[in-house]
């Protein structure tokens, strides 16, 4: 069995969201878009909400708004994990702590 050394994982999230970037900032995200009231208007000028903003979907026969739900990104400071192989196998995991 090989493992690396502890490795540094900078950003977390709490649990029930998921890491993502928009563009190069992080992020932490609800995996899937649920309902939200607001939609902005075809040419809104404002700026460009993260991971392109909410998006419209027909559901039911009405159009709906839908939006990711964001929560503050978490950082590390100390080592987080490690990378295991098992040699006889090859088989890769990797342990979180």
């Amino acid at each position: 069995m090989e493992t690396t050394s502890p490795v540094y994982d900078p950003y977390f999230c709490a649990s029930g969201h998921i890491l993502d970037y928009d563009k190069t900032i992080p992020v932490c995200r609800s995996p899937a878009r649920t309902q939200v009231v607001d939609c902005p208007v075809e040419g809104d000028e404002g700026p460009t909400p993260p991971l392109g903003g909410p998006v419209r979907v027909i559901e039911g026969g009405k159009e709906v708004c839908k939006d990711f739900e964001f929560s503050a990104v978490k950082t590390n400071e100390k080592p987080s994990y490690i990378d295991v192989t098992v040699a006889a196998t090859g088989q890769k995991t990797r342990i979180r702590f």
